[in-house]
């Protein structure tokens, strides 16, 4: 009874070292051609040791809408579209390559056969629901994302006071691209989001009564193991 109460004792006392995570994000809007830039908190070490860096980047366009209407008497193929193309990305932390840029760009689109003019006014957009003349290209939100974890010999780049931050720089298409030129068109430049987001994981520095238990389960396992011995 008494060795089964010890190594219960141990056990209770050994599970409360545990990890934990703490995480921070943050976005900023992108405009076209211009630096779009945000800062996330670095990782304070007073909270005890780091183990783990997870980071995530991502652009994210919402609220996309193309229309198009044929004018011409004849029908028409063509695509409706939009892209986004990075001119650069950097971080002041470095994320030794775990993000791949490439994977933050969006490209979008899809093609229609619009058809003959039906009974509308020549020379200017006309929306008219169901007529094979015109299209609507609605595609929600569309997400470029790359994600990846820091290696530990990385986490100096992470560690400390104050925050880091990452920068993009992105030219953003609308368009449409039909073969005649009698198709005519509204459409309106998506609502546009830089954002990012980093998870520490960490052993968290004892508080007095983990540290007791600690001493404890240490105090514990040496008297068990004099009792074998015995």
């Amino acid at each position: 009874m008494k060795k089964y109460l010890l190594t219960t004792l141990a056990l209770l006392a050994a599970g409360t070292l545990h990890a934990d995570t703490i995480g921070y994000t943050n976005s900023t809007s992108m405009i076209s051609g211009v630096d779009s830039t945000f800062t996330l908190n670095k990782f304070d070490s007073s909270l005890g040791e780091l183990t783990g860096v997870y980071i995530a980047y991502w652009t994210q366009f919402e609220d996309l809408r193309v229309q198009v209407d044929n004018d011409s008497l004849a029908s028409q193929d063509g695509n409706v579209g939009f892209n986004c193309t990075l001119s650069s990305f950097s971080t002041t932390a470095n994320h030794f390559g775990q993000i791949n840029s490439l994977l933050l760009q969006v490209v979008a689109g899809q093609a229609y056969t619009l058809g003959a003019t039906i009974n509308d006014a020549i020379g200017v957009f006309n929306a008219q629901l169901g007529e094979d003349d015109y299209r609507d290209w609605s595609p929600g939100t569309l997400t470029g994302l790359d994600d990846g974890t820091i290696e530990s010999y990385g986490f100096s780049e992470y560690t400390g006071t104050g925050t880091y931050s990452a920068t993009i720089n992105a030219t953003m298409l609308t368009g449409i691209n039909f073969a005649g030129d009698s198709v005519y068109s509204e459409l309106n430049s998506p609502t546009s989001t830089w954002s990012g987001s980093v998870v520490y994981t960490y052993t968290p520095i004892p508080e007095p009564a983990t540290a007791s238990m600690m001493a404890l389960a240490g105090l514990i396992t040496f008297l068990m193991r004099r009792h074998v011995t015995k």
